[in-house]
């Protein structure tokens, strides 16, 4: 249609939820579908669309805080105390055996491979690992061996991949093989999966999967506070208590 010389392009449909600005234009009525109760529009835009969303986000966050952080290029550079910074536009692999004295930001534009096992030096220490793609995780040494029980591989650190975390099949010529032990958090956000997992847990326990996890997500609250270091907080929240006394 035609309005006062602009052309008015219609072709996606719009559900009965969509607001139409009204005129008294004779145009309007043949944006009108009676018989569905539908109008037509130009374009759809969805703002819950969070997809290759939260690493630039995180990034942006982090350039305010540089300035606060030192930086490494191996995490057992980090001493207790301190709040560093390991970065890398490349892939980055953090090996058995590392421990998280201080609080550590491991950041790739690329892929993070995590080698169990992987602790924290202190209660109040810890590291985020942050992937714009994946997050690999791989066998530690092989711990269930001479044992009925299920062993656990263990990573003390926060997870957060944009494409998918990967925990990958081993032991497999093993009869008890090892279980995964994740003390933080979890978070893979699917970037480029549509009708996939973005959390692929490949351990197998065989038949031990009946009695024992083969994953185990246990959370720490330090992380938030851990992650306020890197990233800042989104709006400051003051409490302040209030009394009234009587005359």
């Amino acid at each position: 249609q035609t309005l006062d010389g602009i052309d008015i392009s219609l072709t996606l449909p719009i559900d009965k939820a969509t607001e139409l600005i009204t005129s008294k234009h004779e145009v309007m009525n043949n944006l009108l579908w009676p018989e569905l109760g539908t109008v037509r529009a130009v374009n759809m835009y969805d703002s819950n669309e969070k997809k290759n969303f939260w690493y630039e986000y995180f990034t942006r966050k982090l350039e305010e805080q540089k300035s606060t952080l030192k930086t490494i290029t191996e995490v057992s550079e980090c001493l207790a105390g301190e709040n560093c910074l390991l970065e890398d536009t490349q892939s980055i692999s953090v090996d058995k055996g590392t421990v998280c004295r201080g609080n550590v930001l491991v950041k790739s534009d690329e892929n993070i491979s995590l080698t169990p096992n992987i602790t924290s030096g202190s209660a109040t220490s810890g590291c985020i690992f942050l992937a714009k793609g994946n997050i690999y995780i791989k066998g530690g040494d092989y711990l269930s061996g001479g044992s009925s029980e299920v062993k656990y591989d263990r990573i003390d650190g926060f997870l957060i991949a944009e494409d998918t975390i990967e925990v990958e099949y081993v032991d497999q010529s093993r009869i008890v093989r090892d279980g995964l032990e994740i003390h933080g958090s979890v978070i893979a956000l699917g970037r480029n999966q549509e009708n996939t997992v973005a959390l692929n847990v490949r351990r197998d326990l065989r038949l031990y999967n009946y009695t024992y996890p083969t994953l185990v997500v246990s959370t720490d609250a330090k992380y938030m506070k851990i992650a306020d270091r890197f990233f800042g907080t989104e709006s400051p929240i003051y409490k302040k208590e209030v009394g009234f006394k009587g005359l």
